[in-house]
C-alpha cells in the first residue's frame, strides 16, 4: 500500500519539508520502473534541508516508515505499473541470438 505520485518527464523533484508527522518510507522510481533510493521512515515535518535524488526519477512511491524493510524491498527492485517503460529489446548483430540456427 502506498501513495505513487509520477512525473510527466523524470525530474531531480526534491522531497520537501511538509506537515507529515507520520514516518514514511520514500522510494524513487525511474521511468523504467526501478527503484533507486530509498529514504526510510523519514518525517517531512521534521525535514530541515530538501532530499535531491541522484538521478532523475519518474515517480516518488510513499509507503508507511518501515515498510521498505518489511517487504523486502531494495534499490534496484523493479516496479510494475503500465507507467513505467521498458525499452524494447535490442539484438546485436554479434550475439548469439542474432546467430543463424
Amino acid at each position: 500500500r502506498g501513495i505513487l505520485l509520477v512525473f510527466d518527464d523524470p525530474v531531480s523533484a526534491p522531497i520537501v519539508s511538509v506537515n507529515q508527522y507520520a514516518p514514511l518510507d520514500i522510494l524513487m522510481v525511474d521511468s523504467q520502473g526501478s527503484i533507486s533510493e530509498i529514504a526510510p521512515s523519514l518525517v517531512l515535518a521534521n525535514l530541515e534541508d530538501h532530499i535531491y535524488p541522484k538521478t532523475p526519477i519518474k515517480a516518488f512511491l510513499l509507503m508507511a516508515g518501515g515498510s521498505h524493510e518489511r517487504h523486502g524491498i531494495h534499490p534496484g527492485d523493479e516496479i510494475r505499473y503500465s507507467i513505467f517503460k521498458k525499452p524494447p529489446p535490442v539484438l546485436d548483430a554479434n550475439s548469439p541470438a542474432a546467430s543463424p540456427l
